[in-house]
């Protein structure tokens, strides 16, 4: 299978960038109020409050390697081996391959809670070992080369394992600025003929809703009062992945007002013990 990837843009997280935050500062305008200065941010950080470098993540072309969930996991039990081993070691020098691999051990045991059914299984996640719950997360992520868990090769996905339509949807509810990357990482997995048809489909989808948005603004306005406003249309993996974006653009907004809201608030109190003082 192949495993480059792209969607309508750049492929998600090809290359370790650093974040470029800048604490935002305040200058004096004309009118001798205070202009909040823009705060530089990478727009793709996995999550707003873990400002760093943005990881690339290498799971999807482990799970494309491995032709069984008991060769994936201990394939990812070696990489943490190797991981011990650098660290156990005195002085050990970077390694971008231990990363590569740090990163592929945390990536198969991230939001194991939604990977797993554990309540179907009597299973506390909460007291589950990390080798435990990397042979948990690799039978997840064996299964996520296909939308709703089908069958992979003669192995067929158990009952307490969700599928990626299931973790997505689980995702969104309880961690939201994740659900972006982690979707655009599992597509990756998707046959190249899964997704191609999708993407056909939300093309059309996307024409219609074009076309037909252009016949309602043209509307008089008495006929706006009774047809209704068209509503795009999403197929399950590149409609998703838009629905997703959406979601962590809107939280990176949010976050971004709120903190120049905050410091502003922050400078105008500085302001005015500044003046007392001085009274």
């Amino acid at each position: 299978m192949n495993v480059n990837f792209s969607l309508y843009k750049q492929p998600y997280f090809t290359g370790t960038v650093n974040a470029r935050w800048s604490k935002p500062g305040y200058k004096v305008n004309k009118q001798n109020q205070p202009a909040v200065q823009q705060v530089s941010v990478d727009k793709h950080s996995s999550s707003i409050k873990d400002i760093g470098a943005v990881r690339t993540k290498y799971l999807s072309e482990i799970v494309l390697m491995n032709d069984s969930p008991e060769e994936l996991a201990e394939h990812i039990m070696a990489l943490k081996r190797k991981v011990l081993e650098h660290d156990l070691r005195k002085n050990a020098p970077y390694d971008p391959k231990i990363e590569h691999a740090r990163n592929i051990v945390r990536d198969t045991i991230l939001h194991i809670d939604c990977k797993i059914d554990f309540r179907s299984l009597g299973v506390n996640p909460d007291k589950l070992t990390e080798d435990e719950k990397i042979e948990y997360g690799s039978k997840f992520a064996f299964w996520t080369t296909s939308f709703d868990g089908a069958k992979r090769g003669k192995f067929e996905r158990p009952y307490y394992v969700r599928s990626a339509h299931e973790y997505i949807d689980l995702l969104e509810e309880r961690h939201p600025l994740y659900a972006a990357e982690e979707f655009g990482d599992i597509v990756k997995r998707f046959s190249e003929r899964e997704r191609n048809a999708d993407k056909r489909i939300q093309d059309a989808y996307d024409a219609d809703y074009k076309r037909t948005l252009s016949e309602y603004r043209r509307l008089p306005f008495s006929r706006k009062l009774t047809v209704p406003m068209p509503q795009q249309k999403y197929t399950p993996i590149y409609g998703r992945l838009k629905k997703l974006e959406e979601v962590r653009q809107n939280a990176y907004d949010d976050y971004i007002a709120n903190k120049q809201a905050s410091q502003r608030e922050e400078y105008e109190r500085w302001l005015r013990d500044t003046f007392d003082n001085t009274n």
